[in-house]
């Protein structure tokens, strides 16, 4: 009896085959519609950013000119508080008592008062406040002098004067009152009148910064001055 015979099995191997041909797409893995989206997220982003660096800019600038008018406004604060102290006192030292105790035009202002010379001391000071050239800017400069004799040719000490503010493009001052009380007050462009004091002084200060012009005004109401 003869056994079937048997054929050996053959042995067949089957390499992976890929799921695709990746060299085909360049961009495998991303459709068009997905990179649309991510173009149109930074296109907004950079929008968004854009806007808000412009507004960080308009509040960046705000602030600055908050800041310029907040000092210019505090030069109209001083000016205020220095001349209402002004004193009826004639200018020049002198017998004759016909003598101007203040003096102001539209540019320059003039009067005695008070003033601190040490550090627990004051004397009475002869003021002076005007625009001054400084090259090719203008100044607003204060000069304190010691009041002088009429006719004397001592000057006593040597004036002292220190910039209030710089790059000043004008100041103007006007003046309220009346030389006599029988006359009714009004504001006249000038001050130059024997033995009084104008009751107050408008002053407007227009200076340049940043290439940009600022304004403030003040008016000083005077103590001393004969209602």
């Amino acid at each position: 009896m003869t056994s079937p015979s048997h054929k050996p099995a053959k042995l067949v191997h089957k390499s992976a085959e890929p799921a695709g041909d990746i060299s085909a797409d360049p961009i495998a893995g991303f459709s068009l519609a997905e990179i649309l989206v991510v173009l149109s997220i930074l296109a907004l982003i950079t929008g968004m950013t854009t806007v808000f660096l412009g507004q960080l800019r308009k509040a960046s600038q705000i602030h600055s000119e908050r800041e310029m008018q907040y000092d210019l406004d505090s030069v109209s604060r001083y000016l205020e508080r220095t001349i209402e102290s002004a004193l009826a006192l004639p200018l020049d030292i002198s017998e004759n008592k016909d003598r101007a105790f203040f003096r102001g035009s539209h540019t320059v202002i003039e009067f005695v008062s008070t003033s601190r010379v040490g550090i627990q001391e004051a004397a009475m000071r002869t003021k002076r406040i005007e625009m001054a050239e400084n090259g090719d800017a203008n100044d607003l400069v204060q000069t304190l002098s010691t009041r002088r004799f009429h006719g004397s040719t001592s000057t006593g000490d040597e004036p002292v004067s220190a910039t209030i503010l710089d790059d000043v493009k004008e100041i103007r001052f006007e003046y309220f009152g009346a030389p006599f009380a029988s006359q009714k007050p009004q504001w006249s462009p000038d001050w130059n009148h024997e033995r009084s004091l104008p009751r107050a002084v408008r002053m407007t200060v227009t200076a340049i910064r940043n290439g940009h012009e600022f304004t403030s005004e003040g008016i000083a109401q005077i103590r001393n001055a004969t209602k």
